[in-house]
C-alpha cells in the first residue's frame, strides 16, 4: 500500500521549479550585461572590433557540443580585442545550452508533479 500523498505537492514542486528558472535567468540576464559592457568597453579603447575569424565555426560548435568549454573559451576571447565578439558568440551558445537544460527541467519536474504524482510518494 503506497502513502497518502499530500495533494498540494503538485503546487509545492511548480513553484520550486519556477524559483529555479527565475533565478537562472536573472543570473543569465546578469551575464549577458556583462558582455554587454565588456564589448563597450573595448569598442570605446580599441575602435570596431574586428569580424570573428574563420574558424569561428568550430569554436561555435566545440560550445554547442560541450558547453564548459564555451565558457572557458568565451572567457579567453572575451578578454582580446581582436577575438571578443568570437567569446561573447561562445558565451553565448553555451548559455542557450545551460538555460535549455535548466528551463526543461523545471518544466518536466512540474508536468512530471501534476501528470504523476506517485512518483514523488517516497519523498
Amino acid at each position: 500500500m503506497s502513502p497518502q500523498m499530500d495533494p498540494a505537492i503538485g503546487y509545492v514542486f511548480a513553484l520550486a521549479s519556477f524559483m529555479v528558472a527565475a533565478t537562472w535567468l536573472i543570473a543569465v540576464g546578469f551575464v549577458g550585461l556583462f558582455m554587454r559592457r565588456k564589448l563597450a568597453a573595448m569598442r570605446r579603447d580599441h575602435g570596431p572590433l574586428p569580424a570573428p575569424e574563420a574558424n569561428a565555426l568550430l569554436f561555435y560548435a566545440l560550445a554547442v557540443l560541450f558547453w564548459p568549454a564555451g565558457f572557458i573559451l568565451g572567457a579567453i576571447y572575451l578578454g582580446k580585442p581582436e577575438t571578443a565578439l568570437q567569446g561573447r558568440n561562445c558565451i553565448a551558445i553555451g548559455l542557450a545550452n545551460l538555460s535549455a537544460v535548466v528551463v526543461l527541467t523545471c518544466v518536466g519536474t512540474t508536468v512530471a508533479a501534476f501528470m504523476a504524482p506517485g512518483w514523488f510518494s517516497g519523498l
